[in-house]
């Protein structure tokens, strides 16, 4: 079932039930599906540095392209081993937001490195057989 994103200053998303009427928390973090910025991995803190509607957990589109690609990898690179207030830090490469850029969040980058970002409720953007799109699928 497709399901549309109003689009605006805000994203709005409608909860998703289960066929119970049981509300849907995939990754077990506390926020339902429906409002879940990364439903795949848990972050009840829904942390999204850049705004995009991906939680940082499950966005490694460091320049924000649609694409988790070598342009983002080398974003990543520069702001390795750097903490908050350092030249290079990076808040968007600092993906569990320890203040801190370190091989903890080069191993959360290999998760995501050639994947689109999410899954999420609310991201601007979403990969559909081959093309970008503005909607959600259920």
């Amino acid at each position: 079932m497709k399901k549309s994103c109003q689009l605006g200053a805000y994203v709005l998303c409608f909860a998703s039930l289960s066929s119970h009427g049981d509300v849907i928390d995939t990754d077990g973090d506390g926020i339902n599906d429906a409002s879940d910025n990364c439903t795949l991995i848990p972050n009840p803190d829904q942390r999204d540095t850049d705004n995009d509607g991906y939680g940082n957990l499950c966005d490694g589109d460091l320049n924000n392209d649609g694409s988790t690609n070598t342009l983002d990898l080398n974003l990543y690179k520069l702001a390795h081993r750097s903490a908050v207030g350092g030249a290079n830090y990076n808040v968007d490469a600092d993906f569990n937001g320890d203040g801190q850029i370190n091989t903890l969040d080069l191993n959360i980058y290999k998760g995501l490195h050639r994947k689109p970002p999410g899954a999420s409720c609310c991201g601007l953007l979403i990969w559909d057989q081959g093309t970008w799109d503005n909607t959600i699928w259920e």
